[in-house]
């Protein structure tokens, strides 16, 4: 369920899915990629995605503030108007079935 919308906006729910060993999730504000340097280009979901992935073997907290350090890196002096909230939610790689024995 989004959080802090429109009072009467409508949301279908997605079908559920199964992460597994290695895979995670990524729930950010819309501060991210709305964030934009002095000329005005936004940050987008393109260069997010970029600095999840290519951070992904580290731990969430360690991917959060990579993020956050590109984001304000790419802005540079420009106050942002709007906040930047990111969550990784992250399945560890040895986990899954084990073998029978």
């Amino acid at each position: 369920m989004p959080l802090a919308v429109v009072p009467d906006a409508g949301f279908t729910a997605a079908p559920p899915i199964t992460l597994g060993p290695g895979e995670g999730v990524l729930l950010h504000t819309d501060g991210i990629v709305e964030a934009h340097s002095p000329d005005e280009v936004l940050f987008g979901v393109e260069r997010t995605l970029e600095v999840v992935q290519a951070n992904w073997h580290r731990s969430g907290r360690q991917i959060i503030d990579q993020l956050y350090g590109a984001v304000r890196t790419f802005c540079g002096v420009t106050t942002q108007p709007d906040d930047m909230t990111a969550i990784v939610i992250k399945v560890d790689p040895s986990s899954g079935p084990k073998a029978p024995g």
